[in-house]
């Protein structure tokens, strides 16, 4: 079990139901596609569609080395794998992030981590 500052990682999305407004740390992949970008748990499971995160960063300075590699992206055709802490919202009936699109919130408190870009198969 990996854990930061004393607190469980959660790699699943149904670990996530009952953190709800619960300040938590998460690891996932971070996507971006064009003008819309997204964070889901490392491990797929049952509820990962319940949870398509936006990842809030106006409470802290947004990582440099995350923004060198987002700006490498071209298309949708890559990803990021990501630790971080943060408060955890869903509350929102018109959704967060670009046009509402994700359907929960992160308000990042702390990046633990970031991976390399891995780029997928268009």
């Amino acid at each position: 079990m990996i854990s930061y500052n004393n607190k469980k990682v959660i790699t699943k999305s149904c670990d996530l139901n009952s953190q709800i407004n619960d300040t938590i740390t998460i690891r996932g992949v971070f996507y971006h596609c064009m003008e819309y970008t997204g964070f889901k748990t490392i491990e797929n499971d049952s509820c990962q569609e319940n949870f398509d995160i936006n990842l809030n960063f106006n409470e802290i300075a947004f990582p440099k080395d995350l923004l060198a590699k987002i700006y490498k992206i071209e298309g949708c055709t890559a990803n990021i794998k990501m630790t971080v802490n943060g408060i955890l919202k869903n509350d929102s009936e018109n959704g967060y992030g670009h046009l509402g699109s994700n359907n929960a919130e992160l308000v990042v408190l702390n990046v633990f981590e970031i991976g390399k870009l891995k780029y997928i198969r268009p």
